[in-house]
């Protein structure tokens, strides 16, 4: 005698209701369901259309999912519209869309274990005896990966204390030892025309080069993506070739990408563009910008910059590559001093583990508290083997560091306070002083004449 498998019509219908009547509900049930967890194939089609206009933050209601649904041949087969206001009718309220999928949930993987059960009685039927070890020990990590499937779609990591302080991370795994490692995100800001996009171009050669981009010893040579929103291929060229030339005979994986348009990663089209580039180049960094040519429409809306950020973070998480992006700075208002964090959405001063300031006089500023202890430069210099060079003089560094505790207190420190701040004699805080005497002068702070 044949059983029907699990299934719970209603709940499915509830589900499916509900996720009509809200997006709030749509996430909620998306985070615990996947399409083939519904047992009827009409209903996994409806989801599918769901969840795809959704992901292109289109309306999902019975009206667009029907439209979705004809598009793709589908709509007579689940019901027509009259089945999706059906739908609608099976759910009282939105509110309880995830306790109606955790219904739809639980036949699921009632129905996943009945169908492995049945497939192991069958295989066991048909094999030799000889082979059974090698039989229960395959079904065994069969049905170990059935029960961790079901385990990682529900909830969030929660071990006890012990367990969670014996797990031996990972080393770094640097692509620049203690400056850059895999995964790591940098946006760096400054003014236009103030050297921002050379040091990124700069960076690329040399990170392809297995050049230190700041002095430091030679590196494994990396796979670098150079993508440019702003310029041309000729622009492009002309920048880029002297910098090549300065590593000539080096075999270079730097692939530039240069679409001076912009991209809008909010459509799928260009969406899946970036994606197979990125699977295509199978990058270790990808370098360029600016940001907010990755999206179209107002740069400062939140909700495009919330999708752009998370599509980066998936893709530098499954194709395992750092991300250096270039970003405006803000004009100053009311004659005040310019902003030095990114222009558009507060979520970018949120999201990077490095949120660098390069001034146009070559100062590093962090507008991002680091995350993690790295050796970025305080200061660069313009000239030299390339267009921007690390400052290395223990006076010239000195004196930043001075320049930036008077700008912190917003007046004058003495020499005495100074070398006691800076933990350095009062004599070398002299001889700094003296050494940048017009730039010491030219500091200003309110009540001064």
């Amino acid at each position: 005698m044949t059983h029907e498998a699990p299934q719970d019509l209603q709940a499915e219908q509830a589900t499916l209701g509900a996720m009509l009547m809200s997006r709030d509900a749509i996430v909620e049930v998306a985070l615990l369901l996947e399409p083939g967890d519904f047992y009827h194939p009409k209903h996994e089609q409806i989801y599918l259309a769901i969840l795809d206009l959704w992901g292109r933050r289109e309306p999902a209601d019975a009206v667009t999912v029907a439209s979705e649904l004809s598009d793709r041949d589908e709509l007579s087969k689940v019901g027509g519209p009259v089945y999706l206001h059906d739908l609608l009718q099976a759910v009282p309220s939105a509110v309880d869309a995830a306790h109606y999928a955790e219904r739809v949930l639980r036949k699921a993987k009632q129905k996943r274990r009945i169908e492995y059960h049945q497939s192991a009685a069958q295989a066991y039927a048909v094999t030799d005896p000889d082979d059974m070890p090698e039989l229960e020990r395959k079904k065994l990590a069969e049905y170990e990966q059935l029960i961790a499937g079901d385990r990682t779609r529900r909830g969030l990591p929660a071990p006890i204390i012990s367990e969670f302080l014996a797990t031996k991370d990972e080393p770094y795994d640097w692509l620049v030892p203690n400056l850059l490692e895999r995964g790591d995100r940098v946006i760096l800001t400054g003014p236009e025309g103030g050297g921002k996009s050379t040091l990124l171009r700069q960076m690329a050669v040399q990170l392809a080069a297995g050049v230190h981009p700041f002095g430091g010893p030679d590196i494994k040579p990396l796979r670098v993506m150079l993508l440019d929103l702003e310029n041309s291929e000729r622009q492009v060229r002309r920048k880029i070739s002297p910098l090549c030339a300065a590593v000539a005979g080096r075999n270079l994986a730097l692939y530039p990408v240069i679409h001076p348009a912009g991209l809008d990663v909010l459509q799928v089209g260009d969406a899946e563009a970036l994606e197979s580039t990125i699977a295509a180049v199978q990058p270790d960094i990808v370098i360029g910008g600016p940001a907010y040519k990755l999206a179209g429409g107002d740069p400062s809306d939140e909700e495009p910059a919330r999708v752009v950020s998370s599509l980066l973070d998936r893709l530098r998480t499954q194709y395992g590559f750092a991300l250096a992006l270039e970003a405006h700075s803000p004009h100053a208002s009311n004659g005040g001093k310019r902003p030095i964090r990114p222009f558009g959405a507060s979520l970018w001063l949120r999201w990077p583990e490095f949120g660098i300031y390069l001034s146009a006089e070559g100062e590093i500023e962090h507008w991002r508290g680091q995350r993690d202890e790295r050796e970025w430069p305080m200061i660069l210099r313009k000239g030299g083997s390339w267009p921007w060079t690390a400052v290395t003089r223990e006076r010239d560094l000195l004196w930043l560091r001075i320049k930036a505790e008077c700008m912190d207190a917003r007046a004058r420190i003495t020499q005495r306070d100074l070398a006691e701040i800076l933990k350095t004699s009062k004599g070398n805080i002299q001889r700094t002083l003296e050494e940048h005497k017009a730039d010491w002068e030219a500091l200003r702070f309110e009540g001064e004449e």
